[in-house]
């Protein structure tokens, strides 16, 4: 059965601090319990994943609208609210129900006026939060932080890190370190052969992932994450790691970031090797004004390995409608759900809990709809202005094949139309 998964406490207490400790214009105590609850994980004191401005007063819902400063921000909330096409809360969160609605909207129609702050903390309707179990014993940080400059819509940058190990050990567990929510919008963790800067500089043209092997990523909406008890992530001697940071700062102030990764790291070897392979497709064009969806399916050869898949991250990027992994058993069967996000965001994206031992002749399908309201044909790329189709996918035991990478699976797909 799928699940998603909790979100790190750290991020959670982040966007949730007690409407009391505010000096700004306070939220009336309903209205506070459900923006906190419904608004507040990207529309933070400091917005996170290119969120355009905080809700956590008052005087932000009577503030005039950046995009039309006749209107106030309160009442286009009301409208995206109720955009069955592009909601807030953004999939796979809830919409309001109908009593929230109700709350909100008389609120903001009668002018968003202060109230008195919540006598105790406000009702947990979050969602479930959970920390690493184990203790994590690195920390990856750049040398120094990156100074991402005002205006930078879509920009990719990376460093690196390695680790002092003298033998082999396994990475059980990571945590994401959100040094500027501001500003990050996502982040992935990649292993690398050879060593790279530990200051951040721009990635290489392919997002360095044609070389390297993606181990783990987060994006609003992500977590903390640990494996299960029968694998780990190989971290040989000295191996090396590439933290690669997607930035987004569309506003008028410059900003310094430092995110990274702790990661929990054993010398008990576990009693397989963890990897990651990726099902989708590079082979799309999404036409200027257009829609596209693409079916894609590609079968383990009567040759390859069998192995159990644990846990999927679908990735689109802003023009995603809608993603769904699924395996096709060779032996018949039904179809078994391996990540599906049906009404995509690009600002909230999550692990999904996984189980399927995939085998030889098993079909695996992804199926990826955009929608594209630009003047220009969007294609395959890593920048936030390109386009993916992919579900990433953990497993064990790892491929060994010296010919095998884990973008195989997406490259060997075969699509319609």
């Amino acid at each position: 059965m799928k699940r998603q998964l909790a979100l790190p406490a750290a991020l959670f207490l982040l966007h949730c601090a007690p409407v009391g400790d505010r000096d700004e214009a306070r939220l009336p105590c309903p209205v506070a319990s459900i923006v906190e609850q419904r608004c507040q994980e990207c529309h933070a004191r400091s917005p996170i994943g290119g969120a355009p401005m905080p809700l956590v007063s008052a005087a932000d819902f009577r503030a005039p609208a950046k995009s039309d400063p006749s209107r106030s921000v309160g009442q286009l909330v009301l409208e995206r609210i109720a955009d069955d096409h592009d909601p807030m809360p953004p999939a796979p969160r809830p919409r309001l129900d109908q009593a929230q609605l109700k709350t909100l909207r008389e609120w903001i129609e009668s002018g968003a006026p202060d109230g008195a702050a919540c006598d105790g903390p406000a009702p947990d309707g979050g969602p479930p939060v959970t920390a690493l179990t184990c203790a994590p014993d690195v920390h990856s940080a750049p040398a120094s932080p990156y100074l991402v400059a005002a205006g930078s819509s879509d920009l990719v940058v990376c460093y690196g890190f390695s680790l002092s190990n003298s033998s082999k050990r396994h990475i059980t567990g990571f945590a994401p370190r959100v040094d500027n929510a501001a500003v990050l919008h996502h982040m992935s963790l990649l292993q690398s052969d050879e060593a790279f800067s530990t200051t951040p500089i721009p990635c290489p043209d392919s997002g360095g992932m044609a070389s390297w092997r993606v181990v783990y990523g987060w994006a609003p909406g992500a977590q903390a994450f640990e494996l299960p008890d029968a694998a780990g992530f190989a971290a040989e001697p000295g191996a090396n790691f590439v933290v690669q940071l997607h930035y987004v700062n569309v506003g008028a102030k410059a900003h310094t970031d430092g995110s990274g990764f702790s990661l929990c790291t054993s010398a008990e070897l576990r009693g397989f090797d963890a990897d990651i392979m990726a099902f989708g497709t590079h082979e799309f064009t999404i036409p200027a004004h257009g829609s596209k969806a693409v079916t894609c399916n590609v079968a383990v050869p009567p040759t390859g390995a069998t192995t159990r898949l644990f846990a999927a991250f679908p990735h689109m990027h802003r023009l995603g409608k809608s993603i769904s992994t699924r395996a096709f058993p060779a032996g018949g069967g039904s179809a078994v759900d391996l990540g599906s996000v049906d009404t995509w965001s690009f600002d909230y994206q999550s692990w999904q809990s996984i189980d399927y031992v995939l085998a030889p002749g098993d079909v695996v399908q992804t199926k990826c709809a955009w929608n594209n309201p630009y003047s220009h044909g969007v294609g395959f790329g890593p920048g936030t202005d390109d386009e993916m189709c992919y579900s990433f996918v953990m497993y064990y035991p790892r491929i060994e094949d010296p010919a095998w990478h884990w973008v195989l699976p997406a490259l060997y797909s075969q699509c319609e139309p």
